[in-house]
């Protein structure tokens, strides 16, 4: 691996031995914040293409937002691992020797997260908010009281009740009791 990015970017196949850069469009390799088209700004040496590519061997660009490289994850040769930048900045990795993603991101010391713009994004940790909407509420309150009335009614006439039936009913009124927790 060479120590600096660009000289990655060598078309070796070019009769003038033109560098060809691998940046696309919108992307600052001065390591200036990037608005680029992916929302929310990162320094450029941290967006996904920058920090993969830099990683890579024998990257070569094979289009638009398109390249070529060795595949770390086994000993290559000829270079097969295709490396795409889709439109909002995530990364498709394809290696043709049949390395799976996550072995290619492996061996590069990344995260597949890693592969992904940082969209500031993160998922509730807290409790879910389970409330639901009224009628709905109503409707699970009547399912869970039908049950409940037609077990008491079996055991009303039939005097008995298995445990998985007694059960059954407990859920039933627990369900009951907090359907107004849940109701907007």
């Amino acid at each position: 691996m060479t120590d600096s990015i660009t000289d990655q970017c060598v078309n070796d196949s070019a009769d003038d031995g033109a560098v060809q850069s691998f940046w696309p469009t919108g992307i600052d390799t001065g390591g200036h914040f990037d608005h680029g088209d992916h929302g929310r700004p990162q320094p450029a040496n941290d967006r996904p293409v920058e920090k993969t590519l830099s990683r890579l061997s024998g990257v070569k660009s094979t289009g638009t937002q398109q390249w070529i490289a060795c595949c770390p994850a086994h000993d290559d040769g000829r270079p097969s691992l295709s490396v795409k930048e889709t439109s909002d900045g995530t990364l498709l990795l394809h290696c043709f020797a049949l390395c799976e993603p996550v072995e290619v991101v492996e061996a590069l010391g990344l995260r597949m997260a890693d592969l992904f713009v940082d969209t500031g994004y993160s998922a509730p940790c807290g409790p879910r908010d389970r409330r639901i909407p009224p009628q709905d509420a109503l409707r699970a309150i009547d399912h869970e009281a039908l049950i409940a009335a037609t077990i008491i009614s079996d055991v009303y006439h039939h005097g008995e009740v298995s445990t998985e039936v007694l059960e059954r009913l407990n859920t039933a009124c627990a369900r009951i009791g907090s359907a107004r927790e849940v109701v907007r």
